[in-house]
């Protein structure tokens, strides 16, 4: 979930930041470098774009915020559910990537094996 939410927002800022150097405001790359010039550049076009555009586009720049807060909370959760403690002992250390070829090969023998004989 986490993984999937900065993915969106990476593509999210790139999309708003490609959006921007349509109208001529180039910025530096990263969420940091966005934050800081965004203010500056909608400054700048208000009085070259119509409300609406510039309505949207700070629609879009809120956006951001809102999935850096939700990103945050997953990372919050997932830092308390690490510290606790396991029921055999000791504490989670690492949440391990899924091996998508072995789950693939598991629900496919699963499959398989759920299958009625055919004569």
């Amino acid at each position: 979930m986490r993984q999937q939410l900065v993915k969106y927002r990476v593509a999210q800022s790139n999309n708003l930041r490609g959006l921007l150097t349509e109208y001529g405001e180039v910025m530096s790359m990263g969420r940091a470098a966005l934050n800081e010039a965004f203010p500056v550049v909608i400054a700048r076009l208000i009085d070259r774009l119509p409300a609406v555009l510039i309505d949207t586009l700070r629609d879009q720049w809120s956006g951001l915020t809102e999935l850096d807060k939700r990103i945050s909370e997953i990372e919050r959760r997932l830092g308390q559910w690490m510290k606790r403690p396991l029921k055999f002992g000791g504490r989670v250390t690492a949440v391990a990537k899924p091996d998508m070829k072995r789950f693939k090969f598991l629900s496919e023998s699963l499959r398989s094996s759920a299958l009625p004989a055919q004569d």
